[in-house]
């Protein structure tokens, strides 16, 4: 399993290396190519809120902006299964860009016009609700890359679950949307830890995303990391980081 951290910045900002851009043409993959993928944070934004928005298209990306959502890219080799992990620091500056935002989502996407591939979006901080659907700060996604002989076909989330969040009594049980569930620290468990810190459980505080393969590479050989997820369903999400400190020292532009 490999870990990356990620910097952020604003939807509309461009990359001077082609190969980090998302938007980019990145032709058929291999086992072991590089795969550049994008997520937008939106401090605010709702799950209804992204409509059909695609932040590789012009005009969306206009309207991203205006809202001040933030993207952070990374690149993952093809069916290695890896942890996308930026640093609470980063979140909480995004979620500051709303100052009365009581919600924060994030959509997965890449391509451009006909290739584009954009995820549903997921909430990833919720603080605007009763007991039904919980409150807190997300520690774990997980997102399954699907390609196509070697193209990408969709990014659909996995529904990991709650478990027992293990078993911390800060813990609570999120609904993300479309049903699925996660993990999350209270907000007053959060408020209590210096952002600066890096250890557990300062790390259940930040959104950390597994990311695997399913389909098939350019040379038709089957993906296989997407079967390691199911492997993650016996573990609880706020107990995969307890080994980690890494965080992101890139910070918001």
């Amino acid at each position: 399993m490999e870990w990356l951290v990620f910097a952020y910045l604003l939807v509309g900002s461009s990359f001077a290396v082609s190969v980090y851009d998302p938007c980019g043409d990145h032709g058929s993959l291999a086992q072991g190519d590089g795969f550049t993928i994008g997520f937008a944070f939106w401090s605010g934004g709702s799950l209804d809120d992204w409509k059909g928005l695609q932040p590789c298209n012009y005009e969306d990306r206009l309207e991203l902006t205006s809202q001040h959502v933030f993207t952070g890219v990374f690149r993952p080799k093809v069916d290695t299964m890896t942890v996308l992990h930026g640093s609470r620091q980063d979140q909480d500056l995004i979620f500051a860009q709303q100052p009365n935002a009581t919600i924060m989502s994030v959509v997965a996407y890449q391509g451009n016009n006909s290739l584009a591939v954009r995820s549903y979006p997921r909430f990833i901080r919720r603080f605007d609700t009763g007991d039904t659907t919980g409150t807190g700060y997300v520690a774990a996604l997980t997102l399954i890359a699907r390609l196509d002989k070697g193209k990408l076909d969709y990014l659909q989330w996995h529904d990991m679950g709650c478990g027992e969040c293990g078993g911390d009594k800060a813990s609570t049980c999120v609904d993300v949307g479309d049903d699925q569930r996660a993990c999350a620290t209270s907000e007053e468990e959060c408020d209590l830890l210096n952002p600066e810190d890096t250890g557990d459980p300062e790390t259940r505080c930040q959104l950390s995303i597994y990311v695997a393969f399913s389909g098939t590479d350019k040379y038709s050989t089957p993906l296989t990391s997407a079967a390691q997820i199911e492997s993650l369903n016996d573990f609880s999400a706020t107990s995969f980081y307890s080994s980690s400190s890494e965080t992101a020292s890139d910070t918001i532009d």
